[in-house]
């Protein structure tokens, strides 16, 4: 499966845990089983449509469609036919998924932990031949959702081959691109330091002008003399050594 852009570096390939058989694109049924299954064991011969092992009542919401499918008429959820089973009276009357009931009346119960995955790709069908036992992992990967695309690409958006070494595990279970997060990593810090660089230059405060004392022999803060800042920006929060060395002897400001 996959679209036309689906090519190249972007090739959708099974990775760890590869399914038997590659997805199949929605609306292509009829397909034999894989091979391996018990009901490709069984084989489809040994199926007939009407068995008696399966109520009458089951049978009159039941089509054979053109391409092999038993299609389901009647009440449907998510796309998968219901089969009601069991009395009111004695209040044992319950709903069943119609493919699971036809596959564990006619071939045998589906082992715990395993899931009916429909091969024919169309979730009306209740033929025991197109229904395959399979791990939830394994179903999720024949699909064709979000994740089994996810699954099956080998390289990211970039080319970087999603490989053990390019590629780390988050939290969630979503492999990650090694390379493509330093470089989003990068590109953050760039932006960070830029902005802080931006707000450093725009403020620019000006200090207030400092008031120096007039010392002997002095002219002020414009003289000449021991206490002239003459040649000193006005701004400049250094004050002249003499100023620093004898506070003491410093006199009364003007």
């Amino acid at each position: 499966m996959g679209s036309s852009r689906d090519n190249g570096a972007h090739s959708l390939k099974p990775l760890i845990g590869s399914p038997v058989r590659d997805p199949l694109p929605k609306g292509v049924t009829g397909l034999p089983p894989i091979a391996g299954s018990v009901a490709a064991d069984a084989g489809p011969a040994s199926f007939t449509f009407g068995d008696p092992r399966l109520p009458a009542r089951f049978w009159a919401k039941v089509r054979v469609l053109e391409n092999g499918c038993w299609e389901w008429t009647a009440t449907r959820r998510t796309g998968y036919g219901r089969f009601k089973v069991g009395s009111r009276r004695d209040r044992t009357a319950r709903f069943l998924q119609a493919h699971r009931f036809a596959y564990e009346t006619l071939v045998g119960p589906i082992p715990e932990g395993l899931e009916s995955d429909h091969l024919c790709r169309n979730r009306p069908c209740i033929f025991p031949a197109h229904i395959e036992p399979v791990t939830p992992r394994e179903n999720v990967l024949r699909g064709d959702g979000p994740s089994a695309r996810a699954a099956r690409q080998t390289h990211c958006l970039r080319g970087h081959p999603l490989n053990e070494i390019n590629t780390c595990r988050l939290p969630s279970g979503k492999r990650e691109c090694r390379p493509c997060r330093r470089l989003r990593q990068n590109a953050r810090n760039i932006a960070i330091a830029s902005s802080q660089a931006g707000y450093i230059s725009n403020r620019r405060t000006p200090l207030p002008e400092r008031v120096l004392p007039c010392l002997p022999g002095g002219d002020g803060p414009r003289g000449s003399g021991a206490g002239s800042t003459h040649g000193r920006s006005p701004f400049s929060l250094s004050a002249p050594a003499p100023l620093l060395s004898h506070r003491k002897k410093m006199a009364p400001a003007c």
